[in-house]
């Protein structure tokens, strides 16, 4: 708040003061209001042909209430075509489908993702309506889905090591989705990890890499570390979608951790991959997310 302002008259006769005298003039005192800070509002869904919105929550804990009506609200907000929740830890059938409800309430369409594990007996979530692709799928767990004119890859994460037919699968899936606009392949395992958490890997990460890049994946989504990043790993593009329930954790060679985030990815036909992170704090507001250039071998985006 500014200080008055101080005038001072003086009055000279015959070159000689004669008279002199101090008036503090009050400044009008106008009422003070810290300012909210800046935000940016999310950018609507893409209304070009063929494409399509997705949305990615990425969770490390159970959902308490509160964090339901919050991932319900990111949803409604987000007006996706497809929600994919990334179960980053042990969940029951029951609890699992409660979430799944809320989420896809007013039919939006919900693909769950376990990436903690889990057993028989988990549900599918809405995929089931989607148009399957090709043969060979296990959902929850592995599955090849069309979502309007992109194909969606979910790797099964049950099985570790090198998994032959798992990547025979894979290879299949790619070949016969060339068509597609767009290839997203969805996997709880990394190339690298992304923070100091152990957590699964590719392996051996060489042939997954070399299998993804000819089959000119668009985006590689890989929810194993609650952190977000947006990058490449060589020429692959990947994400790391964030967290959206439990402890964001920071990327490695950071101090700190990021706020709880989840991630949107925009699919326009003959345009790269969007990749939005989203607060959950404000789930009307897109996060301007500040990474490092390099985190291990990946890259951010340019």
């Amino acid at each position: 708040m500014g200080a008055d302002r101080v005038v001072s008259l003086s009055v000279l006769f015959q070159g000689r003061e004669v008279f002199s005298e101090n008036r503090s003039l009050p400044l009008e005192r106008l009422p003070v209001r810290e300012l909210p800070a800046e935000t940016s509002m999310l950018p609507p869904r893409p209304v070009e042909e063929g494409a399509v919105r997705m949305l990615f929550l990425p969770l490390y804990a159970l959902p308490t209430e509160q964090d339901g009506a919050t991932l319900r609200a990111a949803a409604d907000i987000a007006a996706a075509d497809l929600v994919a929740v990334l179960f980053n830890t042990e969940v029951s059938a029951e609890a699992a489908q409660v979430l799944l409800q809320a989420v896809g309430s007013g039919g939006r369409r919900v693909v769950p993702v376990y990436c903690g594990g889990g057993s028989g007996g988990l549900p599918a979530g809405d995929a089931l309506d989607l148009l399957m692709h090709g043969s060979g799928a296990d959902l929850p767990y592995r599955a090849g889905l069309l979502v309007g004119s992109t194909l969606l890859v979910l790797l099964d994460s049950r099985r570790s090591g090198v998994v032959l037919d798992e990547e025979k699968w894979l290879v299949d899936q790619l070949a016969l989705g060339k068509v597609a606009a767009h290839r997203i392949v969805v996997s709880c395992r990394p190339f690298e990890p992304w923070t100091a958490r152990q957590a699964p890997e590719l392996a051996p990460r060489y042939r997954y890499y070399e299998k993804l890049l000819r089959g000119d994946v668009s985006l590689l989504v890989s929810s194993s570390h609650p952190a977000f990043f947006s990058g490449a790993y060589g020429q692959v593009p990947v994400l790391s979608p964030g967290c959206a329930t439990g402890a964001p954790e920071p990327l490695l060679s950071t101090p700190a951790a990021q706020p709880r985030a989840a991630s949107i990815v925009d699919l326009v036909p003959g345009q790269p991959p969007r990749v939005l992170a989203i607060s959950l704090e404000h789930p009307g507001d897109s996060l301007e997310i500040v990474v490092p250039s390099k985190v291990g071998n990946y890259e951010r985006r340019k």
